[in-house]
């Protein structure tokens, strides 16, 4: 199954002029763990290796994203089994979640991204991967390498209120 969302993000970021990167956020029985790049659907709730091995099957990359959130929905200990971690989440507006992947990757070479978990247009690019490459595969391959750069904020609590229904 195909996710039909992305044929409609990829044909508006054709018109753009913009560079689309087909992803699924999926909850694995360890954590939330992201797939980029990835061709068809992969299912929720398998262990992390297998998602991880599902997400290889088709030439993507295993992100595991807000590893140590306070809510509990990242991989903890498991996100060294993905191919890159999230360092810096723009919505873990404690900062001790961002804190501790920083210091639990210290001395440990892994790649390293991060990401604005935007769930509204104000909330995107509060986080930005900084990748010199101009296709799908010549991003994957930078982000596997390490070569990213990144500018970060936190979300505003404006957006978050907003956002968040009372």
């Amino acid at each position: 199954r195909v996710n039909t969302g992305w044929k409609e993000a990829l044909s508006e970021a054709k018109r753009q002029g913009i560079l689309f990167i087909p992803a699924i956020e999926l909850n694995t029985l360890s954590g939330h763990l992201i797939g980029l790049g990835l061709t068809s659907y992969i299912p929720s709730w398998l262990p992390i290796e297998e998602t991880v091995e599902k997400i290889h099957q088709q030439g993507g990359l295993a992100v595991a994203v807000h590893p140590f959130d306070i809510k509990g929905d990242g991989t903890r200990k498991d996100c060294f089994k993905a191919d890159a971690i999230e360092v810096f989440n723009s919505l873990n507006l404690d900062r001790f979640s961002n804190g501790i992947i920083k210091r639990k990757l210290n001395g440990i070479e892994k790649p390293k991204v991060v990401g604005s978990d935007a769930h509204t247009l104000d909330q995107i690019g509060n986080a930005v991967n900084i990748i010199d490459a101009d296709s799908l595969a010549g991003i994957l391959k930078k982000i596997k390498k390490g070569s990213v750069s990144h500018r970060t904020s936190y979300t505003p609590t404006l957006s978050i209120k907003r956002w968040t229904p009372l």
